[in-house]
């Protein structure tokens, strides 16, 4: 957090941080980004094989948000309860930051309202 005028940044739900780890590791897969570093067990349930590739990748290189994106929600929808307890955890500990950010946002505002 920086000491301007900009309010704190909101905090993530769950769902973001599952979202922006679940999109990093969609890329590295479909991208060919050293495919070794994530883990996509072909037996696994949340495997990304060549079918859902080509449903990423709208004719081309480019990747569909779109499909992403329902892909992504497809496995929140199915998320274990251990996971989703480390995603609750990232999102309790953003909350934390939030309300300590606001807090001295909200002094610095009361300071710079009553020097006026």
């Amino acid at each position: 957090f920086n000491e301007t005028d900009e309010k704190p940044k909101r905090p993530l739900s769950a769902y973001n941080f599952f979202f922006k780890e679940e999109r990093e590791k969609i890329l590295k897969i479909v991208l060919g980004e050293d495919p070794k570093a994530v883990e996509n067990d072909p037996e696994s349930k949340d495997s990304i094989n060549e079918e859902i590739i080509g449903r990423l990748k709208k004719g081309g290189e480019e990747i569909s948000f779109e499909e992403m994106g329902k892909l992504i929600r497809q496995r929140w929808e199915n998320i274990g309860p251990d996971r989703l307890a480390k995603y609750s955890e990232l999102t309790a500990k953003d909350m934390e930051r939030y309300e300590k950010e606001m807090q001295f946002y909200n002094s610095n505002q009361e300071a710079r309202i009553s020097s006026e």
